[in-house]
This record gives C-alpha cells, structure tokens and sequence, in this order.
C-alpha cells in the first residue's frame, strides 16, 4: 500500500522489504530503550489483523511503521558505515519511497466524476 507504485511488482515488493526492516530495527531499537503504550499497541494489534486481514485495519499502523522506519534509519547507515555520505543514503532512501508513491499516483484516474 505505502510503496505500490503500480508499474513493477518487484520494485514494491524491495522497497516494503526494505522499509519493514528498518520499521522492525526501529521497533527493537525503541523496544530496547523504553517500552511504550505505542509499542504495546503494535504488539496487540497486529495479531488481529492476520485474523481480519482487512487493509482498512491498517490505516492506524501506518504513522507508526513510518516512524519507526525513520527511527531505524540510524541503524542501517551505523551498519552500511558510509560516514560523510549518510544524508545521500537517506536521501536516496526517501526519495525512492517518493517516485514509488507519484507513479502510483500518476496511475489513478483522477478526471473521473464519482
């Protein structure tokens, strides 16, 4: 949903990957320093939605796994080690997230009346 840019199915299916482990990095991290009512939410939650499987069950997830996301970012440029050059990798991280969101977006049929 978040990275459906609705021209290659393997191009989405990276970019979720990618952005599920730097959510799950930055789930540990936060989990790691001080649990919060937001990660007990997440962890009660999620356990219904596989029972539900509805997307509309999603939409309260989505500012969360975004943050978290963001929140692993650290993480992964600790890992990659690319020093001086961190802000490009985010950058470029951010950015692919961005085209993927306009082609799918470019897609819709916005001219039609409802």
């Amino acid at each position: 949903m978040l990275c459906d840019n609705g021209h290659s199915n393997s191009i989405r299916f990276t970019l979720f990957l990618l952005f599920t482990v730097l959510a799950g990095a930055g789930f540990v991290f936060r989990c790691r320093s001080r649990v919060r009512s937001w990660e007990l939410f997440v962890l009660f939650y999620l356990p219904f939605l596989f029972l539900w499987e509805e997307d509309r069950y999603l939409f309260p997830l989505i500012p969360l796994y975004i943050a978290y996301a963001l929140g692993g970012l650290p993480l992964l440029l600790r890992l990659c080690k690319v020093g001086k050059w961190q802000w490009l990798v985010v950058t470029i991280f951010l950015a692919a997230i961005g085209v993927s969101y306009g082609a799918k977006y470019s897609m819709l049929d916005v001219h039609q009346l409802p």
